[in-house]
């Protein structure tokens, strides 16, 4: 089961703007010959004249004016928003009004993600992650999915959580599986689309592997059942409980001291 699938990243809806550094940058206008209150009033119309600029884009885009977004867009970017960093990331990676231009995208998405703004981490991310028109990165792309998830960006929880089920069912490596539940179920507190089929799909799929593994252990499905039914938390905690005990005769204390509801399963469900 392939958990990690294409994540659409919708950017209209999620334009953020981060605070700017007020006091550096008066101390820059202030060295310049301006007095405080005439710096404050500078930097003032600078960051009005930078969200003039990114709504005039958005307004723009929305209305297919790809001309005049590009146009705004590159104003602020070069100014520092990541907001319109990011959606001119995005008319490049998608062509709208422009040349498709994968280098010029992740370009944008890294100077945005390098402001910590999280749909520019995920999409930069995506790319790297698959090799979309720039080198293949996947642990960069790990990085930046975990950033974003850190920062609460939904589309990175799912799509991280995706992708450390696959590896950690692949690898066999329990911490990742842990990993990318909880990322999963994160994302679907929060509502995010496609959350809840991806982490039902997961824990199917963890279920379906501990009724095999219990199966292989002591050769009775209908055993199984009922250890996953009379077992606290099932066959997922009493898996979870033998793996983390290091040592062999921990792992034999452990099934000994729960040897009434094993052996009560398995009696149960003799042939």
């Amino acid at each position: 089961m392939r958990f990690a699938a294409v994540v659409t990243v919708s950017l209209l809806s999620s334009c953020a703007v981060p605070a700017s550094d007020d006091s550096r940058s008066v101390a820059r206008y202030r060295d310049a010959g301006v007095n405080a209150s005439g710096a404050r009033t500078l930097l003032f119309e600078n960051i009005q004249s930078e969200l003039d600029a990114t709504q005039r884009g958005i307004f723009a885009f929305k209305s297919g004016n790809y001309q005049i977004a590009r146009a705004s867009f590159r104003m602020a970017a070069d100014a520092g928003d990541p907001a319109a960093q990011t959606m001119l990331a995005l008319m490049y990676s998608n062509g709208y009004g422009v040349e498709v231009s994968k280098p010029n995208a992740a370009y944008w998405y890294r100077r945005a993600a390098d402001q910590g703004h999280g749909i520019a981490l995920t999409n930069l991310g995506f790319m790297q992650y698959h090799g979309d028109g720039i080198p293949l990165e996947r642990e960069e792309a790990l990085r930046l999915f975990r950033k974003a998830s850190l920062g609460g960006e939904g589309k990175a929880q799912v799509f991280l959580g995706g992708v450390l089920v696959q590896e950690g069912f692949e690898e066999q490596n329990q911490e990742k599986v842990d990993e990318g539940i909880f990322w999963l179920a994160q994302a679907d507190d929060a509502g995010v689309e496609d959350a809840d089929l991806i982490l039902t799909l997961a824990l199917q799929t963890i279920h379906d592997s501990l009724v095999q593994w219990c199966v292989g252990a002591i050769g009775g499905i209908g055993a199984c059942v009922c250890i996953d039914e009379e077992f606290p938390g099932g066959l997922f905690e009493l898996s979870r409980k033998i793996r983390s005990l290091p040592r062999r005769s921990q792992k034999e204390e452990f099934l000994i001291s729960n040897q009434d509801t094993l052996q009560k399963c398995i009696i149960e469900n003799l042939d």
